[in-house]
């Protein structure tokens, strides 16, 4: 099919993450551009979802720059250019904004207002780093919506609780371990978001075993 012209749509991990982390690539991708015409480009491409949100759960798509003559690269190599096209292309939205405040902050609790002022002062600080960031976040009023969807959502699913009229404080959360097969932003959602964060805003290298 790629000889005669066509394209292909693959998901080079095989799965969504587990843990929020991008999962390693699985060898699927080399054994199909190993027969593959010479000048193949791969073109990565990044999903993102604001899952910590009632209502439709809201996706973000973006594309990034086409890897060229991708047959022609070592596995690591492809990799490794997966890899970096889809982290410069995540949308941080709410969901992995709010959650990385919300664990960075611990017991203390907190009001509506400075969840809303800190997504909006991390949304600028990533736009202005070159990141991509859900145009909501970046007007003031859309970040207080934002965090009091936000905080709906939470407050439902346990990872917020009361702590006086309009104050709220992060619950205790289980431990993250996620079965073989199994998604984590289910039963983990702070976690699963604080991963996402740290991942897409660091680019760190892949180092787990």
């Amino acid at each position: 099919w790629l000889r005669a012209g066509g394209s292909l749509y693959t998901s080079p991990e095989g799965r969504l993450s587990p843990d929020g982390r991008i999962s390693r690539v699985t060898a699927q991708i080399h054994r199909v551009l190993h027969d593959s015409p010479s000048t193949t480009p791969v073109v990565p491409i990044m999903l993102t979802y604001d899952f910590m949100r009632p209502g439709r759960m809201r996706a973000y798509v973006r594309v990034a720059l086409p890897i060229a003559r991708a047959p022609m690269l070592a596995p690591a190599k492809l990799d490794a250019l997966l890899r970096a096209g889809w982290i410069a292309e995540a949308t941080f939205t709410c969901t992995q904004i709010a959650s990385a405040w919300l664990i960075e902050r611990g017991p203390e609790p907190f009001t509506t207002g400075e969840l809303a002022a800190a997504i909006y002062a991390d949304a600028r600080r990533l736009q202005s780093s070159g990141h991509h960031v859900t145009a909501e976040l970046l007007r003031p009023a859309g970040a207080l919506q934002a965090a009091r969807s936000y905080l709906g959502w939470s407050a439902r699913h346990r990872v917020v609780g009361r702590a006086g009229r309009n104050r709220w404080r992060a619950l205790p959360q289980p431990t993250m371990h996620v079965p073989i097969g199994d998604v984590g932003y289910r039963r983990w959602p702070l976690a699963y978001a604080n991963n996402e964060y740290h991942e897409w805003r660091e680019g760190t290298a892949d180092t787990r075993a």
